[in-house]
């Protein structure tokens, strides 16, 4: 598992906050905490690597995207509009399957106001804005 790299993140974090570094490891702990995946364990033992679910800690991940996002245009400035709007698109999702919509909208909803005050394309502020909507229905899952 990749404890130790996780680890380093956190301590950029915890030692320069104010950085861009920091925020870019935030951000990678805010998905790491909200988005279940999969890891590879083992293969070191003789018994063969193996795939193993993660699970979410939300608590922990919003606790991080604070870090991250708190600032949206701060984080548009640090991370550039394509990959901020991918990543919070993506804890959105994953935030609203695992039964946190209202959440995951008002995030959304955040980031299309940002978008738009910092005249981002019109289609791409469209299409957060179809997210947030889908999300508000309850049918972003």
């Amino acid at each position: 598992m990749l404890h130790g790299a996780n680890d380093v993140l956190r301590e950029v974090v915890d030692r320069i906050p104010d950085e861009g570094v920091a925020k870019h490891a935030a951000a990678c702990l805010a998905l790491a905490d909200t988005v279940p995946g999969k890891i590879m364990q083992g293969g070191g033992d003789g018994t063969g690597p193996r795939l193993e679910l993660t699970t979410s800690d939300t608590e922990s991940g919003w606790q991080r995207a604070e870090q991250a996002y708190g600032d949206l245009n701060a984080a548009a400035e640090t991370f550039g509009h394509i990959r901020l709007t991918r990543n919070i698109e993506h804890m959105a999702r994953s935030l609203d399957q695992q039964g946190e919509g209202r959440d995951a909208t008002q995030l959304v909803g955040d980031l299309a106001r940002t978008l738009e005050s910092r005249r981002v394309k019109p289609g791409v502020v469209k299409r957060v804005r179809k997210l947030e909507q889908q999300l508000a229905d309850g049918g972003g899952r």
